[in-house]
């Protein structure tokens, strides 16, 4: 998809572009302030409302890192029904 090629060029942190870098652990589609765009980009990307993060009001990929600076309280990666219920 074209416009999923722009955003990445545009949006992905630098964090992210890092061949070298390791896995992300905070990941923005694990981050209850994280909110999907709609449509078809919203299988991919999203936006930070916690306006403590880096990234607040940015289009963030899935993957990248969500720039809030405290840890997920709910991280459990296996269960996604607990990240539904803090999204709410």
């Amino acid at each position: 998809m074209e416009i999923h090629e722009l955003l990445c060029n545009k949006w992905l942190s630098d964090y992210f572009k890092q061949e070298d870098r390791d896995f992300i652990e905070k990941q923005a589609l694990h981050c209850p302030f994280y909110v999907p765009l709609e449509g078809e980009l919203g299988s991919d990307w999203g936006v930070i409302v916690n306006p403590e993060s880096t990234r607040f009001g940015l289009p963030t990929f899935e993957h990248d890192f969500c720039g809030c600076p405290h840890k997920h309280k709910v991280g459990d990666q296996d269960n996604p029904d607990e990240w539904k219920k803090l999204k709410k």
